[in-house]
């Protein structure tokens, strides 16, 4: 908690030790978000639902992005891009299913269809599975959503009088050819060339 800018606990309220000490320490700290409601990009059941959730992201990637590259004062940066296995956004299966079989008819609508989403999600070893390009595959637009998120950033940057060039890179894998075009479009390439010609003029 000494090292920490702040804490976080999944459970307790204002008045549990985590948050009585890091009041003592002036910390922020949010005790309880193990409470707070899933309702994310992964639940998205339409194409509207889902772009409303990538639109919304990416004013926060580009924000965290632009952070990154300020502080990186011209150095070069290396983004992994969103690629982790969609379980560790969602309750843990065996705890979501014991909580919904004890609640039993009293188990809201909302809990019983995270629990359909998790038990569909859920894989043996998420570590060689739904992750990386073929996250990016899935979940479409949202590979594209980063890279737009980066080249603003870098954009930002630009204008703001600080240096910043963007180039792309990924590996030569089918899998990895189909994310970067469905990604681009011909976006791709006009937006890294156009904030390249900025930085080559300034």
């Amino acid at each position: 908690m000494i090292a920490a800018n702040g804490i976080l606990t999944s459970r307790g309220g204002k008045t549990s030790h985590a948050a009585v000490v890091a009041r003592g320490m002036g910390k922020t700290c949010v005790c309880g978000a193990g409470q707070l409601d899933v309702d994310t990009l992964i639940l998205a059941e339409t194409d509207d639902d889902r772009q409303h959730a990538l639109a919304a992201l990416e004013v926060l990637q580009t924000g965290d992005f632009a952070e990154i590259l300020q502080a990186m004062d011209g150095l070069p940066v290396t983004i992994r891009t969103i690629d982790p296995p969609l379980h560790e956004f969602l309750p843990d299966l065996t705890d979501l299913s014991v909580k919904v079989a004890l609640e039993g008819d009293k188990a809201t609508v909302k809990e019983r269809r995270i629990l359909a989403e998790v038990r569909r999600m859920h894989e043996q070893n998420p570590i060689l599975g739904l992750r990386g390009v073929r996250l990016d595959l899935v979940i479409p637009g949202l590979f594209g959503m980063q890279v737009r998120a980066i080249a603003h950033a870098a954009a930002q940057l630009k204008k703001a009088g600080k240096a910043s060039t963007c180039s792309w890179a990924s590996s030569a894998s089918p899998r990895s050819r189909r994310s970067t075009a469905q990604a681009s479009g011909g976006w791709l390439r006009s937006r890294s060339a156009k904030v390249a010609r900025h930085a080559r003029a300034s």
